[in-house]
């Protein structure tokens, strides 16, 4: 009798391609956090509101000047204290700024994830 499951190694492999072809086939251009961490202090210095999804505690321990104070947990019901146009979204490491992205780009605002607070390029403008 044949074993028709597939192996773990072949699951892992089509596992893989998927991902390598999902990666191939966005529509996004593949960038560096050096880049992203550029655009986004042009955006801020165009007007864009600079929003920190992080807990208050890590907005408090240091944080981009200028920026707003909204966790991502709260985003959803305090929608609307982000104001209109475009937004440059950052937290500690991305996770939650891709999450706080997410919830933005579905209220139609245009919105740039810098990911983590590291990838701002400009350390003097990170405030204690």
């Amino acid at each position: 009798m044949q074993n028709t499951k597939p192996s773990r190694r072949s699951a892992a492999a089509s596992a893989l391609l998927f991902a390598l072809l999902t990666l191939a086939c966005s529509d996004q251009p593949a960038t560096s956090a050096a880049d992203t961490g550029t655009e986004a202090v042009q955006w801020v210095e165009s007007g864009a509101t600079l929003l920190d999804v992080r807990t208050p505690a890590e907005f408090a321990s240091g944080h981009v000047r200028g920026a707003i104070n909204i966790p991502v947990q709260e985003l959803s019901q305090r929608i609307d204290e982000v104001p209109a146009g475009r937004v440059v979204v950052y937290c500690q490491s991305g996770g939650r700024s891709a999450s706080a992205t997410r919830t933005l780009r579905a209220t139609q605002r245009e919105v740039l994830d810098l990911g983590g607070i590291a990838n701002w390029p400009r350390r003097e403008d990170v405030a204690p």
